[in-house]
């Protein structure tokens, strides 16, 4: 099995193997990139990485479709946006955009309808698009932030579809990245 050597995944790869008593031929090399050439090349045959690591490799393959990725997952950890220790009005900015994401599309909206939605009498819509003031304020940023980046970019849901979703050269299912409500682990605090 290819892993890039010492790397996180190096280290739970080799503890899920010694755990389940497991014989473990490792291939090492330094990146996914490397793994996924030493996976095509037959030095190897199969590649540890995290599932999006995974879901990239195989689309820069010469043949993607010769190639899948198992269902069986030895470890979670979750990815997300990182900012300098000191930047703590960019983090809130971009935790509570994400959380925006993920509540406009457990609520339905979308960049194709939020100016439907926004007329809707709902005041978690409200509160969301920014109809009801305060979370703005609380960022730093204009009442209607959320608005502008689900208008300009789209709810979670999209922009994992436009940019990993099964449609494009990626492939990936959306899997534990679903809402909740739909098998997944995302849910967003309320706004208020």
């Amino acid at each position: 099995m290819c892993v890039a050597e010492g790397s996180e995944h190096d280290v739970t790869l080799t503890a899920y193997f010694r755990r389940h008593q497991i014989a473990l031929d490792k291939v090492a090399v330094s990146d996914g990139a490397a793994g996924g050439r030493a996976l095509s090349e037959g030095r190897c045959q199969a590649l540890s990485a995290d599932v999006s690591e995974l879901a990239s490799v195989r689309s820069a393959m010469e043949d993607p479709r010769g190639f899948r990725i198992l269902a069986d997952r030895i470890s979670r950890e979750p990815l997300a946006q990182l900012v300098r220790e000191e930047d703590v009005d960019l983090f809130n900015v971009l935790r509570w955009t994400v959380f925006a994401m993920i509540a406009a599309e457990e609520l339905g909206v979308t960049s194709a309808n939020i100016s439907e939605m926004a007329a809707r009498d709902d005041p978690d819509i409200a509160r969301l698009l920014g109809a009801n003031a305060g979370n703005g304020a609380a960022l730093g940023l204009d009442e209607a932030w959320a608005r502008h980046v689900i208008a300009d970019v789209g709810n979670y849901g999209e922009v994992f579809e436009r940019n990993l979703g099964m449609g494009t050269p990626i492939a990936l299912e959306r899997g534990l990245n679903a809402l909740w409500t739909r098998g997944g682990l995302l849910f967003a605090p309320p706004l208020k």
